[in-house]
């Protein structure tokens, strides 16, 4: 992902691939045929989907504060991954099996949320009536947005109690 970043994937050939991984190039043709391997791969290595789950599984706090410490905690480490993440969105738009693997994984991540909204809402907190679903979209979006695109806005932590209020009993 490194030297892709660096040259693109286009001007990046599996030769260079091997050098830079440091193997022959017969042993990294065995494990990827095409560079598409090798990004479907990095999608599943690279996501920060494990981290986004452990930080929801923590049932401790206020769903309401959870969930504004979740938000700069989600920014914070999809900021560490900016450079891959960023090539995996734009290169996703020319390979359709890695917008495929983009897809499902921005669905697992739905899931993990709304798997957490559902605790929540039988301990009570949420809302009576919220659409889970939606909430979770519209979290995830305005997160995902934020990251990729709205980088001179005001701090997230203006924005996602108005996000929360309609969401989170008080």
């Amino acid at each position: 992902m490194e030297l892709f970043c660096k040259r693109g994937v286009d001007a990046t050939t599996m030769h260079e691939l091997a050098d830079y991984a440091g193997v022959s190039y017969g042993l990294f043709y065995h494990y990827f045929t095409s560079k598409d391997e090798v990004l479907n791969t990095a999608v599943r290595q690279t996501t920060v989907l494990p981290q986004i789950e452990e930080f929801l599984a923590d049932h401790d706090q206020p769903a309401m504060e959870h969930l504004m410490r979740f938000s700069s905690y989600y920014l914070e480490v999809m900021e560490q991954r900016r450079d891959t993440i960023w090539l995996l969105f734009t290169e996703s738009k020319k390979r359709p099996q890695l917008a495929k693997s983009l897809g499902d994984l921005a669905v697992d991540f739905r899931k993990t949320l709304y798997n957490y909204l559902e605790a929540r809402t039988r301990r009570g907190e949420i809302r009576e009536g919220v659409d889970l679903d939606a909430a979770t979209r519209l979290i995830f979006s305005y997160l995902f947005m934020r990251f990729l695109w709205i980088e001179d806005e005001p701090p997230v932590e203006l924005h996602m109690p108005i996000i929360l209020s309609g969401l989170c009993r008080r």
